[in-house]
C-alpha cells in the first residue's frame, strides 16, 4: 500500500465526519509506518543471510523457505511460547535452520496485481512434449523466491471441498480434523494490524458489475445436473439459453420451490452476492458462487508467509538462523537414518555439512522435493540405478503421481472500462475515476455437474482484465515467438478461467542426471484418458453460453479470438481442438511424494518418509491428488499439522516426565 492510499483514506473519513473511526484511521497508519521500518530492517538483516556462517548443528533443519517452510520454521522456532514439557515446564527454544536455495527479494509480493510481474520474473520448469497437445511443452512454475509458489497463486482463499481429504490418511487428516489448522493461520475478523503470524483474509471490496452479474448468473440459471455427455446436445447447465429456460419452466412447481429455498437459504443478502462456502467445505454442497475471499488486507497489501511469519519470526527469535543462496545437494544419512545436510555455498561455492540433532524436514515443493531424495539415493530403485546413484531406500513412489488442475481462459469484451486497471495498457479519463478491486481475482464458483463423491469438477475463476499480449507471453511461455496483431488485448474486458479440478490423468518428476544442478525431467499426460478432455471441453462451452447469457449478457460486448485458435469454436469437435490448443496447467500440482499406505506412498500419516529415519516431509508433495481450489491454504494446514506433530514428538522422545 503507497503512502498517498494510506493519507487518502484517513482524509475520507475526515470529509465524511467519521469521527469514531478517525481513531482507527491513525492507528492504521502509524501502523503503516512501522510495518515499513520492519520491514526495510528485514531486508538489511535477510540479505545478511546469503552469507551468514552456519553452526555445525540444530535441532531441526528446514530445506526449502517456500510457502510451507516459512510457516513451519516460523512456527517450530516459536514452539516454545506455546507448548510444555512433559512436566507442565517451560522448555528452551528449538534452535532451527531454514535453508533456501534463492536470494532474499521482496519486490512486488506485496501488490495483488503483480502476479503476472512475479510470474514473468520465474523461469519454469517444462514438461517433455505431449503427443496429446501436438508436442506442446507444459510449464510449470516455481518460485525463486523466499515465501514459495503461494506468491506466483492467484489471491482467492478456498480450503477445498471436505471430499478431497478422504484418501490422505486413515486418520488425522479428514477436513473436520484439518479445520483448526486452517484456522491457525487465517484471520479472517478484518483486524488492522494482522495478528502476527496470521494470514489476513478478505473479502473482494470495490467489485465491478462484471464480478456481481457473474455470481448472480450462476446463482440464478443453476439447473438439475444432467448426465455427462459428449454430444452437441449436452445441456449447458451454466447458461440462460432460451431452451433450459423452457425446459425449467416444465419441471413443475416443485422444483421451483425447491430451487428458490435453495437459493433463499444460501443468498441471505443478495446485496451481498456471497455464498458461504463453509457449506461448500464441510461437503454439504458442491456448487456455489461468490465474490472472492482472498489473502488481502484491509490495507490493500498481499498477505504472505514472508512477511506474516518469517520476517517477523527471524527479527526477534534468534533461534532461528536463516541461510538464503545455498543449495541443499544431499541428506547426509547412516543406516538409513538422516543426520544432516550437505549445502553448496552459493556465494564461494564450497560445501557446508550441518547436523540434524532431531530431525531434517524437506519443503521444497512438488518438483525439487523428490529430486533431493533422488538425489541421496532414495527413490526408483531403476531409475536411481540408471542415473549411476547407489539405492539407499527404494520408494517407487518418489517423483510420480503429478498432479495438477487444467485450466483454459476465455476472454470477452465490454463496451465499458471494469474499473481502473482494466486493461493494462488504459490510461483513460474514465477509468482513472473508477474504483479498482481489491484483488484483480473477484469471484470464484463452481458447478457440481458430473461431480464424484460430491465434489466438484470444474471451477470457474474471475479475472477482471483481458488476456492482452503480456499476460499471453507470461502463460504461454512455451509460444515466446508468437506475432500478435497489434493493439491485442489492450481493450476493456474480463476473462474465466474455466479448471478441471481432478484430471484422470498424472504425471511424473525424473532425474536428469545425477548432477544437483541439472534441471529434472518432467513428464505430464494431459488428455490421455478421453474423459478429461471431453468434461472440460463442455465446460468451457458452459462459459460461452454464460457469459452471452441474460445476466453477464448485458456487459459482455463478444468473445475475444485466442491467440492460438483464431476463429470462435462452434462445433463439440472444434471446442475439443480450442481446449487441447489452449489448455494451461493449474499450476497446483500436488502429490510426488504423496500419504498413504499403498505401494506408490512415500510417507506415513505422521509424514515421515517411509524406510528412513530422522526424515519428514512437509508441503505439497504430500497431497495425493489435486484440491476443488488453489492448493495455498491446503499446504499451510499441511505445514501447521507439521509443526504440532514434530513437536509432539519431540516432547514424548526428549522430554520425558522427570523421576521426581
Amino acid at each position: 500500500m503507497s503512502l498517498s492510499k494510506a493519507v487518502s483514506w484517513a482524509s475520507e473519513l475526515l470529509s465524511e465526519n467519521k469521527r469514531p473511526l478517525l481513531f482507527a484511521a491513525g492507528v492504521g497508519l502509524i501502523w503503516y509506518i512501522w510495518d515499513g521500518f520492519n520491514l526495510l530492517k528485514a531486508m538489511k538483516d535477510l540479505s545478511v543471510t546469503t552469507e551468514a556462517p552456519l553452526d555445525y548443528e540444530y535441532d531441526y533443519i528446514v530445506v526449502g523457505g517456500g510457502t510451507s517452510g516459512c510457516l513451519l520454521a516460523s512456527r517450530l522456532a516459536t514452539a516454545h511460547l506455546y507448548h510444555k514439557d512433559a512436566d507442565g515446564k517451560p522448555f528452551k527454544p528449538l534452535r532451527i535452520l531454514l535453508v533456501e536455495k534463492n536470494v532474499p527479494d521482496i519486490t512486488d509480493v506485496d501488490d495483488p496485481y503483480s502476479l503476472w510481474v512475479l510470474l514473468h520474473s520465474h523461469k519454469p520448469h517444462y514438461s517433455l512434449p505431449l503427443p496429446t497437445l501436438k508436442d506442446r511443452k507444459i510449464a510449470f512454475q516455481t518460485s525463486k523466491r523466499f515465501g514459495g509458489s503461494g506468491l506466483l497463486r492467484p489471491d482467492f482463499v478456498m480450503h477445498g471441498h471436505s471430499s478431497d481429504f478422504d484418501n490422505w490418511s486413515d486418520s488425522g487428516w479428514s477436513y473436520s480434523e484439518l479445520k483448526p489448522y486452517f484456522n491457525k493461520f487465517e484471520d479472517r475478523d478484518s483486524s488492522t494490524p494482522i495478528p502476527w503470524g496470521k494470514m489476513g483474509i478478505t473479502k473482494i471490496t470495490n467489485e465491478t458489475e462484471v464480478a456481481r452479474k457473474f455470481v448472480e448468473a450462476i446463482l440464478k440459471t443453476r439447473t438439475p445436473s444432467p448426465p455427462l455427455s459428449s454430444s452437441s446436445s449436452s445441456k449447458l447447465s451454466l447458461s440462460s439459453s432460451e431452451g433450459e429456460e423452457k425446459q425449467q419452466q416444465e419441471e413443475g412447481e416443485e422444483e421451483k420451490n425447491e430451487t428458490a429455498l435453495i437459493e433463499d437459504e444460501i443468498v441471505t443478502e443478495f446485496e451481498d452476492l456471497r455464498v458461504p462456502l463453509e457449506q461448500f467445505h464441510k461437503g454439504e454442497s458442491g456448487w456455489g458462487a461468490s465474490l472472492s475471499s482472498v489473502n488481502v488486507n484491509l490495507l490493500g497489501d498481499r498477505s504472505s508467509v514472508l512477511r506474516q511469519c518469517l520476517i517477523p519470526t527471524f527479527l526477534h527469535f534468534p533461534n532461528l538462523h536463516v541461510r538464503s543462496n545455498i543449495l541443499a545437494t544431499e541428506l547426509i544419512m547412516k543406516d538409513n537414518t538422516v543426520k544432516g545436510v550437505s549445502l553448496l555455498d552459493g556465494s564461494n561455492k564450497s560445501m557446508v555439512h550441518v547436523r540434524a540433532k532431531h530431525e531434517v524436514i524437506l519443503t521444497c515443493g512438488p518438483i525439487e522435493t523428490p529430486k533431493l531424495l533422488m538425489l541421496s539415493g532414495i527413490g526408483p530403485a531403476k531409475h536411481l540405478e540408471k542415473k549411476g546413484i547407489k539405492v539407499k531406500v527404494a520408494l517407487e513412489g518418489v517423483g510420480r503421481n503429478l498432479r495438477d488442475s487444467l485450466v483454459v481462459p476465455l476472454s470477452f469484451s465490454t463496451q465499458d472500462p471494469c474499473h481502473s486497471a482494466d486493461g493494462m495498457y488504459q490510461d483513460t479519463k474514465e477509468a482513472k475515476e473508477m474504483a479498482k478491486p481489491s484483488s484483480p481475482w473477484e469471484a470464484i464458483a463452481y458447478d457440481d455437474h458430473a461431480a464424484e463423491n460430491g465434489a466438484p469438477k470444474i471451477q470457474l475463476a474471475l479475472y477482471s482484465g483481458l488476456l492482452n499480449e503480456y499476460l499471453f507471453r507470461v502463460l504461454y511461455s512455451d509460444f515466446s515467438d508468437l506475432v500478435f496483431p497489434e493493439k491485442y488485448g489492450r481493450g476493456h474486458g474480463y476473462t474465466l478461467f474455466t479448471s478441471l479440478l481432478h484430471p484422470k490423468s498424472s504425471g511424473r518428476v525424473k532425474l536428469a542426471s545425477s548432477k544437483v544442478n541439472d534441471e529434472v525431467v518432467v513428464t505430464a499426460s494431459h488428455f490421455e484418458d478421453e474423459e478429461d478432455i471431453h468434461t472440460l471441453s463442455r465446460a468451457v462451452q458452459k462459459v460461452k453460453a454464460l457469459a452471452s447469457g441474460d445476466y453477464l449478457g448485458h456487459v459482455t460486448d463478444k468473445q475475444v479470438p485466442h491467440p492460438l485458435f483464431h476463429e470462435i469454436p462452434e462445433t463439440d469437435e472444434d471446442w475439443d481442438r480450442f481446449v487441447r490448443a489452449t489448455v494451461l496447467p493449474g499450476q497446483n500440482f500436488v502429490g510426488t511424494c504423496k500419504m498413504g499406505d499403498d505401494e506408490l506412498s512415500v510417507v506415513d500419516k505422521d509424514l515421515k518418509v517411509k524406510g528412513v529415519s530422522g526424515l519428514r516431509i512437509a508441503d505439497s508433495s504430500v497431497i495425493p491428488s489435486t484440491i476443488s481450489g488453489p492448493k495455498f491454504s491446503a499446504t499451510l494446514a499441511v505445514a501447521e499439522k507439521a509443526c504440532e506433530i514434530v513437536v509432539k514428538s519431540f516432547i514424548g522422545r526428549f522430554l520425558r516426565p522427570s523421576s521426581n
